[in-house]
């Protein structure tokens, strides 16, 4: 694919903890941006050097300050969130707009309350809050809504089948593990109520009867 255009394209995909990025400028450079899905930065405050300034370590995917705005907390501590200043990555300082007050090494996590794939797009294209995005095309998938119905998470499933068929669920391909085994489990449902609906799909697509959605209100 050609990437040499007017804008940035991007591809990201969004798990349980973690957010991937893959990020191509106009000028055709690549570069990969993983952040926390919570959508937080986080790091280490190692010393203090000033008043409302810290050295800090980090293994953050950026060296361009694009932060002023966001807010600092400590995870586990009553203090209140900071707002952050400045960050300098060259001496790895960070300035905040307010005191802290914290026994060191401390762990920090900086946010401005924006989903993961809108921070590491501007992680991408290092642009600041009150910036305007570049243009650009993004593609988003997420593997959250798997992972809910794995964990069991969330909201209840309900799987609406043809009239007639729901036994195939169960059924299945036959397939199993251990060709030779006499006990074989039951599957892991991923729904909790199975329900029969009136309509009928051929192979090829085509509508043999059309859903009732009478019959959906019902469910």
């Amino acid at each position: 694919m050609s990437t040499n255009t007017a804008y940035w394209h991007i591809w990201v995909d969004t798990g349980g903890t973690f957010t991937d990025c893959i990020a191509v400028s106009p000028s055709g450079k690549w570069q990969r941006i993983k952040v926390l899905s919570s959508s937080c930065l986080r790091g280490t405050l190692e010393a203090r050097v000033a008043p409302n300034v810290w050295r800090f370590r980090h293994r953050w995917p950026v060296r361009t300050d694009v932060f002023r705005g966001y807010r600092l907390r400590l995870p586990g501590t009553a203090h209140q969130p900071v707002g952050v200043h400045r960050v300098d990555f060259a001496e790895r300082l960070i300035e905040t707009e307010a005191p802290l007050d914290c026994a060191l090494p401390a762990t920090f996590e900086i946010t401005a309350g924006e989903e993961a794939p809108v921070l590491a797009a501007r992680l991408a294209t290092a642009t600041p809050l009150d910036g305007q995005f570049p243009p650009l095309r993004m593609r988003l998938g997420t593997t959250r809504g798997t992972n809910a119905l794995l964990e069991k998470k969330g909201a209840r499933v309900t799987l609406c089948t043809t009239a007639g068929l729901s036994g195939l669920v169960a059924i299945g391909t036959q397939q199993r593990p251990d060709l030779f085994q006499l006990d074989i489990p039951d599957p892991v449902l991923l729904y909790e109520r199975l329900v029969e609906v009136p309509e009928v799909v051929a192979a090829d697509g085509t509508v043999v009867q059309a859903l009732d959605a009478a019959a959906l209100d019902e469910v």
